[in-house]
């Protein structure tokens, strides 16, 4: 399990790629995180000779329980490890880093906050599973 001292790692780990503080989520994405820098500094690194400039990370964050990662100067590959990282983070419990599912905060999903949880965290925060509308019909015949 990652604790706060590994986010803060991260920036040490890949200072050309993160800006100071853009990381800002819970510590179960710590891994979704790193594997992501590792794969696209091993890439920028191999061909750093035809790009001249590095992309940045502006902003990791949580945004409707899910990562969302804003990168600046990437190109197509960037992009797609990127957004390919955030819907890891769909099945990934922001907490503790196990498999997890969509939970809202409350049983009116107008209203409510969404996150990714493992199941003992959602009954810890009270949160309410999502049921996808296909679910819902298998549930109640």
């Amino acid at each position: 399990m990652s604790n706060l001292k590994d986010i803060d790692g991260l920036y040490e780990k890949y200072p050309k790629l993160l800006l100071k503080n853009c990381i800002d989520c819970n510590v179960g994405w710590y891994r979704i995180i790193d594997h992501m820098c590792s794969a696209i500094q091993t890439y920028v690194d191999g061909e750093i000779a035809e790009h001249d400039i590095y992309p940045k990370f502006l902003r990791i964050q949580e945004k409707f329980g899910v990562l969302n990662i804003e990168v600046d100067d990437g190109d197509e590959i960037t992009e797609l490890v990127s957004r390919s990282c955030e819907i890891l983070s769909y099945h990934t419990c922001e907490y503790c880093g196990e498999h997890g599912e969509l939970y809202c905060s409350s049983k009116w999903r107008s209203w409510c906050h969404y996150k990714t949880l493992c199941l003992d965290h959602a009954i810890e925060f009270y949160y309410y599973r999502l049921y996808r509308d296909s679910e819902f019909k298998k549930d109640n015949e």
